[in-house]
């Protein structure tokens, strides 16, 4: 058990370093907190890793090598029979706290999405037939991607979508940040449907070697 600790704590600083990193690929033209400190350190990251690429892929590349590695070693040390000392929805919290602070790595589609529940309340508009493209003028456009098609995935999520945008209040920094709680309880809310199906249809006790090893995941 001790040892399972110690590598959670490995892998949350692992987690801390990349989340400081993700701010060298942030978009040029999008600035998420105007602190001067942050400004600062956003700048830095540009300056020194956006146009020197090669750079950047091999630190991402090695950090992903690294959380892989830890990942490996929890799940052969981790001793899933006794979960009840080490509850999975306390350290998935703990170990998710600086990605909710992490700029998105490879995939800006949270911005699609919020951007899409903007053009239903704001703009009453629907995002399934009509594009980003045609709000150029609202101040988001400067730093998404693909505004050029209408919303590809279900009319359900964009109506789920509608939730963590509202409670966003219209600030864009507030609202990225209720999407990735949004979705952080959405893989607890996971968690607990797996346990309650497997007892409900199987009329077993739910594996927790499963969850562990899905929701640790680096990816």
């Amino acid at each position: 058990m001790k040892k399972s600790r110690i590598i959670l704590l490995i892998y949350f600083l692992l987690l801390v370093g990349y989340s400081f990193f993700t701010y060298a690929i942030t978009a040029p033209n999008l600035t998420l907190i105007k602190i001067p400190f942050f400004v600062k350190f956003q700048n830095l990251m540009w300056q020194t890793f956006y146009h020197n690429r090669n750079t950047t892929t091999l630190i991402f590349c090695v950090l992903f090598l690294m959380l892989f590695g830890i990942y490996l070693l929890l799940a052969k040390n981790i001793n899933f029979k006794s979960q009840k000392k080490l509850k999975l929805n306390l350290i998935l919290v703990l170990l998710a706290l600086p990605l909710l602070f992490a700029y998105n790595a490879l995939s800006l589609d949270v911005f699609n999405y919020i951007f899409n529940a903007k053009m239903v309340v704001k703009y009453q508009a629907n995002p399934h037939i009509q594009t980003a493209l045609n709000f150029a003028f609202d101040p988001w456009m400067r730093f998404m991607h693909n505004i050029h098609t209408p919303a590809p995935y279900g009319y359900g999520w964009t109506a789920l979508s509608l939730l963590p945008f509202s409670l966003g209040l219209g600030k864009f920094s507030l609202t990225w940040l209720v999407f990735k709680i949004f979705s952080l309880v959405s893989l607890m809310l996971l968690i607990y449907l797996w346990k309650w199906l497997a007892k409900l249809y199987i009329k077993v006790d739910f594996n927790e070697k499963y969850a562990w090893l899905v929701c640790l995941n680096p990816l």
